[in-house]
């Protein structure tokens, strides 16, 4: 009896000391390598994909689960990943597992072989005018005031002005609106006759009020905040014009003498003449200076006549020249030294989007958080480049993917952790015409290039995520 408990205890002994370090090994992801007859570390992939249910291969092996699914026990080095499912193009992606890391691909959009876009309108349309509003944009049949329509995305049509409008005939020639706001400006009439009219689509029949009188002189452009509606800024030259729409009033040269302006939240951003950079009150009562450096705001803000001033949050202010120059608030301050079109900010207030007319590049200011003593405050990444007439970009699916209208063409960029972007032909759009971009639903609104018919096309289809056993 003592020997069989002595033998016991050496069976206890060695699972105690041999096995149980084995699996704490394993369990933190070490594994017995018999080429190389010793333990290695290991790293993890994780792969979702929408729709789910996707084959995956490494190399030429098919993985025993589909998507969304965690590969285990995979040895550092590259690895070509393939997703093919029924009805979509195969897609491939080559990635690098590191030791004790994971991989995570959780934005992977199968394309379809074929896309299925939704007939809004049975006849065709001359224009669509996307208006910064999340919820609205415009459609045209003709050029005068009568042939404006507004689209609400629950799928509301209805007339921009009312059949008995004074102003129904008057032909249109430019469209001014503001991020996020309910309002818009029309200008149009002939040249011995030129009108300004103000309309808030919030209304279900909104009237045209003749702001005319309004304006002294032809405006460079017109903006406004949302939550200060009516009050319209026009800018003429160097200076900015406020004009009080329910007043009626107009300020001449509120604020002048200014080579930049820009608005946010209860703030306005201007640069003196001596490319001071100050922010100030609405009333004008309470300004502060924001250049510390006078030597370094002259550097930054001596290209370009004028500048226009947004601020993504309350860290990062954006200034983009009418030459292209492209700057924000942080070192090395110039992102850009010319031809930039545009920019767009992400929910993440960590990247930037902008654009020329032939490429696309994405900043990210996460990287200025970094506590080395030696650091970049932000990183520019080229994405898109070739392009032929870049007009319009859109973030989609958060900051995941990126919508992008290059000469009528829609491209779909997909956007991954490791290795290079993933660009998409969508389709084509009708002549010199705009698209909008529905964030909430992915979706996207065109003009068919055939026929003009208003489209809509559901880019991406949120679907309920459960991971597959790993493997």
């Amino acid at each position: 009896m003592l020997l069989l408990r002595k033998l016991f205890f050496l069976a206890f002994l060695i699972v105690y000391v041999i096995v149980c370090p084995l699996l704490i090994l394993y369990a933190l992801g070490y594994i017995y390598n018999p080429v190389a007859q010793e333990l290695v570390h290991t790293g993890v992939l994780n792969l979702v994909s929408i729709p789910s249910g996707a084959d995956i291969y490494l190399g030429k092996s098919r993985f025993s689960h589909n998507t969304p699914a965690v590969i285990r026990e995979l040895l550092g080095g590259s690895y070509k990943i393939t997703l093919k499912k029924k009805g979509y193009k195969v897609w491939t992606h080559s990635i690098t597992i590191e030791a004790g890391k994971a991989a995570a691909f959780k934005n992977i959009l199968l394309i379809p072989n074929n896309w299925s876009p939704e007939n809004i309108t049975t006849h065709g349309c001359k224009d669509l005018i996307p208006i910064e509003n999340e919820q609205l944009f415009l459609i045209t049949t003709g050029s005068d005031l009568g042939s404006f329509f507004v689209y609400n995305v629950n799928g509301n049509i209805r007339p921009l002005s009312s059949a008995q409008s004074p102003f129904s005939a008057m032909p249109v020639t430019k469209v001014y609106y503001a991020a996020k706001s309910d309002a818009i400006v029309i200008c149009g009439g002939s040249s011995g006759d030129k009108r300004y009219l103000y309309l808030n689509l919030k209304d279900k029949k909104p009237e045209a009020i003749d702001i005319t009188n309004l304006f002294p002189d032809t405006p460079s452009s017109i903006t406004w905040q949302a939550e200060k509606e009516p009050d319209l800024f026009a800018r003429q030259k160097n200076c900015i014009n406020l004009l009080k729409v329910k007043a009626e009033k107009t300020y001449p040269c509120y604020w002048d003498n200014i080579k930049g302006f820009g608005i946010y939240d209860d703030r306005v951003y201007i640069i003196d003449q001596n490319d001071i950079l100050i922010h100030q009150t609405f009333d004008t009562h309470k300004q502060k200076n924001l250049s510390e450096d006078m030597h370094l705001a002259k550097r930054l803000f001596g290209r370009s006549e004028f500048y226009l001033i947004e601020a993504g949050n309350d860290e990062i202010i954006s200034f983009l020249g009418t030459k292209g120059d492209f700057i924000v608030n942080f070192p090395p301050y110039h992102i850009a030294a010319k031809d930039v079109i545009g920019y767009r900010f992400d929910n993440n207030p960590d990247l930037l989007l902008y654009w020329t007319k032939t490429s696309l590049s994405i900043v990210d200011f996460s990287v200025g958080r970094d506590k080395t003593v030696f650091h970049e405050n932000f990183k520019v990444r080229t994405i898109y480049e070739n392009g032929r007439n870049i007009k319009q970009v859109f973030w989609a699916d958060e900051d995941s993917h990126i919508l992008c209208n290059d000469a009528d063409n829609i491209y779909l960029i997909e956007l991954q952790p490791q290795g290079p972007v993933h660009v998409e032909f969508v389709g084509k759009i009708k002549n010199n015409t705009k698209v909008f971009y529905d964030n909430g639903e992915n979706a996207l609104y065109y003009l068919d290039d055939k026929d003009g018919v208003l489209k809509r096309l559901q880019i991406i289809s949120k679907q309920p995520i459960t991971i597959s056993p790993p493997g």
